[in-house]
């Protein structure tokens, strides 16, 4: 493969807002190609389904005034179960969900110049111009 090097770090996931359940890799990741990253282990309440949908309306809104597609990064972690089961039941519109893979790929491919973000489907998850 003929990689295009540069010094230049990856702009690959701008205009990505990537939530992430978990502490782990895919944050710095994904922020390091210039996602923004919404920590939902951090932010959200964990205490209330009902409490969760409206912090997770806002952070959909939020993201679409931003002009960001988010972007979630599924887990199987059972720490943060409570979250996933809550973003695949949500009432207030469709959660696209991504992986650690997808978003490897979505920096690196098209010879390292990236390329659109996956959900776990593998439909493009289209940027909001």
């Amino acid at each position: 493969k003929n990689l295009k090097y540069t010094a230049e770090p990856s702009t690959a996931l701008k205009g990505y807002r990537i939530a992430v359940m978990v502490d782990d890799d895919n944050a710095p990741l994904a922020q390091s190609a210039g996602a923004d990253i919404l920590p939902i282990h951090e932010d959200a309440p964990s205490y209330s389904h009902a409490e969760f949908e409206v912090w997770w309306g806002t952070q959909m809104r939020r993201a679409l005034d931003d002009k960001l597609a988010l972007a979630v990064v599924s887990s199987s972690s059972k720490r943060c179960k409570h979250f996933s089961d809550w973003l695949k039941h949500y009432d207030g519109g469709v959660v696209r969900f991504t992986n650690a893979k997808n978003i490897a790929k979505a920096i690196t491919n098209n010879n390292g110049q990236g390329e659109l973000l996956m959900d776990a489907r593998k439909v493009a998850i289209e940027k909001i111009v």
